[in-house]
């Protein structure tokens, strides 16, 4: 049984990932759900959009006094440039979601903040959740979704290290199966 505050945390970590218990399912047969799949490829989508756009534009304006067929002439020459992170962003995410597998890694979380120092005495942080020898940059909402020192199983997608669901889990009951499993090989 459930305590309220395995629930509570579930679903915490239900809507920092968002996940469904569909999802959750899924990934414990080691598979993405469709829903989880479409979610990969609509961000495949954006992000591929997103960045051909923002350096597109970058380029644009600090070209922009240029005459306009040296600044169409230097495009011709910068969009494979620009293009080539995206090709690599689609191919990786692409590929994760053809394979549509996940693994899973379970034990004591630790949390992790990164301060990253920039100019002007201005930092970035950079989250991190850590299970084992196995690490996973995550944003800070998802970071904060998790309790330091307690046991979880984390589902993620191997070739992208993303998390895609996790859950807490009694530690006791994986030492019960464990033994439960031995005795059934003996």
């Amino acid at each position: 049984m459930i305590f309220s505050r395995e629930k509570e945390v579930q679903t915490l970590l239900q809507q920092a990932l968002k996940f469904t218990r569909d999802d959750l399912q899924a990934n414990r047969l080691d598979t993405l759900s469709d829903a989880q799949i479409k979610a990969l490829r609509e961000e495949r989508l954006w992000n591929i959009i997103g960045y051909t756009i923002i350096v597109t534009l970058f380029v644009i304006i600090i070209l922009h006094p240029v005459n306009f067929i040296i600044l169409m002439l230097i495009m011709l020459f910068v969009s494979p440039l620009i293009a080539i992170p995206s090709f690599w962003i689609y191919f990786k995410i692409e590929k994760a979601i053809v394979q549509g597998k996940t693994e899973k890694v379970t034990g004591i979380i630790r949390r992790s903040i990164d301060f990253q120092y920039r100019h002007r005495r201005r930092s970035r942080a950079k989250y991190q959740i850590l299970i084992g020898q196995t690490h996973f940059n995550v944003p800070k909402h998802v970071h904060d979704a998790f309790i330091e020192s307690e046991v979880y199983t984390l589902y993620y997608i191997p070739n992208m290290k993303r998390i895609v669901s996790g859950e807490m889990t009694n530690p006791f009951e994986n030492i019960h199966q464990r033994k439960l499993k031995h005795q059934e090989e003996i």
